[in-house]
Parts: structure tokens; sequence; C-alpha cells
């Protein structure tokens, strides 16, 4: 079969290493190697990093670019929208070629503002669309949080959440690597037809996440540096910890609006903020940490936990449903900022108690979390779309 994905922004390469800017961006990357290996042809249209050539393979996925991709908190409102607007007919252009040219089987969209491109040119080349939704995203919140990050950039950014919260239910299917919480959501709130949801998880390439026993005592944060991550609230947490063990250290992997405040509140203390660095760099880290904390308020999967147990290294996460059902009974969710403090003490003082819990991790996740399985469950989506067409023109047949 043949599959096109639509997005803003895909991996890249830099310096010849892969960066991959986001878990979406990872899931649907992975998938799509996954989907390679096993003899479907995948093309990926996206916008444009600077730097990145227009059209290029990686790992057997056709890549397509359009536009000038740049963070909507990099630019100011006027540049924002003119890149929208530019990186709107492009995208328009470059997914029209696609389609004329090598006629897709799927179209697939992560909820953003491809997904209204993408559905427009799905339905009019009568293409089958698949809708991919990481994270429910209501109103409230939203304001809350992301007024801080955008300043009033969240004001046009509501047509952004009403299209997320409104366009899957008019897709052919909807893919989720989300718990089976986010399908409910989508199915009792936001009208989604419990037939077309499909719940496929999130997975990891296995072996290249090496288990690693040799530590320092190094804590990790990992994710984009906006409010709702509260990295502030890991900041916090960190500082209690050094009050006890002087020569902890705290890393804080990836970027985001929020970085200058955060960088303000980490002054004096030893936290290294990393920036976005190259999935192999990513590794590294995970390897040497003891510890990976993260305090978000919310989340639609939450894959890192599961990158840091693969690596050796032990989750300890806030208590949101995601984070309870993705981490299970091998990581610590805590409850209040005491309880983390004194798990990450525990941990970092008991080597052998530490390594243990570890290597359950491990194996927790070559069990539950590869790449395989999401592929697996993923064409048996696409397997049940065609038996349910199937089906249908069969009863229409029969009726006429």
């Amino acid at each position: 079969m043949k599959f096109c994905f639509v997005s803003e922004v895909f991996p890249y390469r830099k310096d010849g290493k892969l960066i991959i800017p986001g878990g979406g961006e990872a899931h649907a990357f992975f998938l799509s190697r996954e989907l390679v290996k096993r003899g479907h042809e995948v093309k990926m249209i996206t916008g444009r990093w600077k730097g990145t050539p227009k059209r290029e393979i990686i790992d057997g996925i056709e890549f397509m670019r359009y536009g000038s991709y740049s963070p909507w908190f990099k630019d100011s409102l006027v540049v924002s929208f003119k890149n929208m607007a530019v990186n709107t007919i492009s995208c328009f252009r470059t997914l029209d070629e696609a389609i004329r040219t090598d006629r897709p089987d799927f179209i697939i969209a992560p909820v953003s503002f491809a997904l209204p491109r993408a559905f427009l040119l799905a339905k009019a080349y009568k293409i089958p669309l698949i809708a991919e939704v990481h994270d429910v995203y209501k109103i409230p919140l939203y304001l809350k949080h992301y007024g801080k990050d955008y300043g009033l950039l969240i004001y046009p950014g509501l047509l952004y959440i009403w299209l997320y919260n409104n366009l899957p239910k008019y897709a052919d299917l909807v893919e989720t690597a989300s718990t089976q919480h986010v399908g409910d959501l989508l199915a009792k709130e936001f009208r989604v037809p419990r037939e077309k949801i499909c719940v496929t998880g999130n997975g990891l390439e296995i072996e290249k996440y090496r288990y690693s026993a040799d530590k320092q005592q190094l804590i990790v944060v990992l994710g984009r540096l906006v409010s709702y991550k509260r990295v502030d609230k890991a900041i916090e947490i960190f500082k209690q910890v050094r009050e006890r063990i002087p020569n902890a250290k705290l890393a804080i992997i990836g970027d985001g609006p929020d970085r200058e405040r955060l960088m303000q509140l980490a002054e004096g203390e030893k936290i290294e903020f990393m920036g976005f660095i190259p999935e192999e760099k990513k590794l590294m880290m995970l390897q040497r940490a003891k510890i990976l904390l993260t305090c978000s308020e919310f989340e639609g999967f939450g894959i890192v936990p599961i990158e840091a147990f693969a690596c050796g290294g032990f989750p300890i996460v806030s208590d949101i449903p995601t984070h309870r059902e993705v981490v299970g009974k091998h990581g610590f969710v805590f409850r209040s900022t005491s309880e983390a403090v004194q798990r990450i003490l525990d941990l970092l003082s008991d080597e052998k108690t530490r390594e243990k819990l570890a290597r359950e991790g491990r194996k927790f996740v070559e069990v539950t979390y590869t790449w395989q399985k999401v592929c697996d469950r993923f064409i048996q989506m696409i397997d049940g779309f065609h038996g349910r067409i199937s089906h249908q023109r069969h009863k229409t047949q029969k009726r006429t």
C-alpha cells in the first residue's frame, strides 16, 4: 500500500544527525519506517526546516518539504501569519503534486494546521483520510498555559484548538498513539464514532536503546519547554534534592518559549539547558541518568518515561491518567513535591534498589512497547476499515 503523511514538521537531518522535534513526529517517523520495512511506500509532506533539502529519502521514506517552517514562539505575530499563509499555499501545491504523481491509498495527518489542508485534498481526490490525535486539548487548559507561552498568539490558536477537537470526526479513521483515555474523550466529548478510533500506542526501536548500569548522579528532564510541562516544578524538586545530595546534577533537554524564565529560576544551580539535541546524544544522556523526572500537567501518551526505562533509568512522573497507565506499577507516580523529592533521594542513595527497579523496567518495555506491535495494530486498523467498506458495499448491492 501507499501512505502519504502530511504535517507541519517532521524529523530532519542536521550535521548528519537525525533530529526528532517531538513525540508526534517520532510516532509518525518510526511507524513509517516499520511500514517501509514491510514493503509499503511512504511519503512525508512536511514544512521545510532552514537548511534542509526540498526532497530527500531518509530510511526509505520519501520527504517532500514545502515552504519554510518556523516555530510560532520565535517570530512576531505578523511574521507568523505570513509564514502560515505561505506554508498553506506551498503545502497544497506539494500535496497535490504528490497525489497526482503517485496516488496514495491513505492520507495521514496529525491534528495540526496541516489537517485542514490534508482534509480538503483527501475529499477532493476521494482518498481515505486518517487523523492522528495525540492529545485532546480543552480550551480552559489551553488558555491557562499557552497564554504564558505565546501571548497574543493564543487567540488565533483558538481556531487551531477548534479544528483539533472537531475535524477528527469527519476523518475516515482516527489513530491515536495515546491511551484509551484519549479515545474515550474523542468519542464522548467530540462525537468521533467508536468504530473509527484505533489506539495504536507508541513504541521504541528497542535495539537502539542500550541498557546502561554505568550511571551518574544525574536527573534528566526531557521535553518541550512550555508551561504545561511544569519544568519549573522539576527545578524546584531538584533544588530540594541538592540540599541533601550536593553532587546531584540536572540536565534539561528541549527548547521552547518558557526557556528564558526557567533559566532565571535555575541560576546558580547545577542545571544544564541543552536545547534540542540529536537522537544519539539524547540516548547517551538517558544512559547516564539515574532518574527521569516528568512533571507535566497533561500528556497524550508520555513516551519519555518508557525511553528512560529502556536505558536503565527510573521514571518519577506526575500523577496524571496517561502516566498512571503508561508507567503502570513500574515507575513512581508522585502526588506532591515532597513525595518526588523523597523518592529521588532514596534512589540516588540506594543503588542496589534503583538497579533492581531499572532492570524490571527494561523488561517491561521489551514486552510492551515496540514499533513492530504499533505497526501490527496500525495494519489491523487498515484491514478493519477495508472490511467495513466491503461489508457496506455488499449491503448496498443486496438492497439494489
